[in-house]
């Protein structure tokens, strides 16, 4: 889902006690040299430190699911 989704996007609460998944998608142009990279990033009042390791080789631009598609339970029927 989006995170920019006008439903079920963000920001969303999550319940005390509870947990919420989140995908993250991270693009890394071909060009990016191989190491390891960090980032820091905010989600609520916590800060996730962030490990990404870029190898050094090239996945194809080409898409083979140019499609997205989103179905939750009540839209099922």
């Amino acid at each position: 889902m989006p995170l920019h989704a006008k439903k079920f996007g963000a920001p969303f609460d999550v319940k005390a006690g509870s947990n919420e998944v989140v995908w993250v998608d991270i693009f890394v142009p071909e060009q990016t040299p191989p190491g390891v990279y960090t980032a820091a990033i905010k989600a609520g009042n916590e800060t996730l430190n962030v490990r990404l390791t870029v190898w050094n080789f090239t996945l194809p631009s080409v898409n083979h699911f140019p499609y997205w598609v989103s179905m939750s339970p009540e839209e099922i029927t």
